[in-house]
C-alpha cells in the first residue's frame, strides 16, 4: 500500500525530470530538493540523471544534521540544499542547476559580469552573487553558498554552475531559464549589449520588494 511520502516522492520525480526539459540539468549534472516537511527534505539520488530521475533514485535527508533517512544516497551537493532550507522557512525548492551559456559565463570571471541586461534579472532574482570556486560537495561550498543565499536570490559557482531557490517549482524554473536567457544575451552579444542603468535597476527591484509585500506577482 503506497503511503503520503511515497506519492510525494513520485511527484518529486516528476518535478525533476520537469526541469531537465528546459535543458537546465544536462546528464547528470545538477540536483533539485523539496522541503517534505519541517526537517526532511527529498533530494536527486547521487549520479542520477534529472531527465529520467524514478522515484527509487529520491533520497530523503534529514535538514539539521543533513543525514540520509532513506537507503539512497543523496546528491553530494546535499549540505547546501538543507542549509538555505532551514533558513527560508518559506523556500521549497532549490535547484542547482548547469545550463549552457550561464555555466559558461561561471567560467569567465563571473564577478566581474553585469548580468542585468533584461528586467527580469532584477525583478525576480534581486542580485546575483558569486561564490569563488570551492570542491564540489564540501563543507566549504556549502557554507559559502548558504551565506550567499541569505543575500542573493541567485548564485553563481566559479567554474561550477547556479543555485537559485523559491516557494514554487514554477519560481525556481523561472529563475534559472530567464538567468539563462540573460546569459546567452551576453555570450551572443559581446560587447554591443547594454546593461540596464542603475536607476532602473532600483525601480525594477523596488517593485520586486513591494510585490514581495503584497504577496502578488510582478508581471
Amino acid at each position: 500500500m503506497r503511503s503520503i511520502v511515497d506519492d510525494r516522492m513520485g511527484g518529486f520525480a516528476e518535478d525533476c525530470r520537469r526541469v531537465a526539459s528546459f535543458g537546465l540539468t544536462p546528464c547528470s549534472s545538477g540536483n533539485l530538493s523539496r522541503r517534505l516537511d519541517a526537517d526532511r527534505m527529498m533530494i536527486s539520488g547521487s549520479g542520477a540523471w534529472m531527465s529520467t530521475l524514478t522515484p527509487e533514485q529520491v533520497s530523503i535527508c534529514r535538514l539539521k544534521g543533513r543525514t540520509a533517512t532513506s537507503g539512497v544516497r543523496p546528491s553530494v551537493e546535499a549540505a547546501f540544499h538543507a542549509g538555505i532550507l532551514l533558513d527560508h522557512r518559506d523556500t521549497r525548492y532549490v535547484l542547482h542547476f548547469q545550463s549552457p551559456y550561464a555555466t559558461t559565463l561561471a567560467c569567465r570571471h563571473p564577478d566581474e559580469i553585469n548580468f542585468a541586461v533584461i528586467p527580469e534579472i532584477p525583478v525576480y532574482m534581486g542580485t546575483v552573487g558569486v561564490v569563488p570556486y570551492l570542491t564540489p560537495g564540501s563543507d566549504a561550498l556549502a557554507d559559502a553558498v548558504i551565506e550567499g543565499a541569505r543575500h542573493h536570490g541567485l548564485l553563481v559557482l566559479a567554474n561550477h554552475g547556479m543555485v537559485t531557490s523559491g516557494a514554487t517549482l514554477d519560481d525556481v524554473i523561472r529563475n534559472a531559464v530567464f538567468f539563462e536567457l540573460a546569459c546567452r544575451i551576453i555570450v551572443q552579444g559581446g560587447d554591443r549589449v547594454d546593461v540596464l542603468a542603475p536607476d532602473q535597476v532600483q525601480a525594477l527591484q523596488q517593485a520586486r520588494t513591494e510585490g514581495q509585500k503584497r504577496h502578488t506577482r510582478w508581471r
